[in-house]
């Protein structure tokens, strides 16, 4: 993972790089809408993985598989993951 990077570092990186060539990346900035990722909060240094549902081709079986882990305790998670994806 490439930490430390400065926007601008991570926007050059993006312009030179072989995507096929690179592992995880700090390439975005996640924050809570709802404050619990505050100094103190539950979710202070949590860490996320964005998915890009537009573009990406592994989207789709990523979030279906994720509806299908999440389907027992979460299913209306689940069915709005599988909605979203058809």
């Amino acid at each position: 993972m490439l930490e430390g990077l400065t926007e601008g570092d991570r926007k050059e990186i993006d312009k030179r790089i072989e995507k096929t060539k690179v592992g995880l990346y700090n390439k975005f900035s996640v924050h809570r809408t709802d404050g619990k990722d505050l100094p103190g909060q539950k979710h202070e240094n949590c860490q996320y993985f964005v998915i890009d549902i537009t573009h990406d081709p592994f989207a789709k079986s990523a979030l279906l598989a994720y509806a299908a882990a999440c389907q027992g305790s979460y299913p209306v998670l689940a069915e709005d993951l599988k909605e979203r994806m058809k």
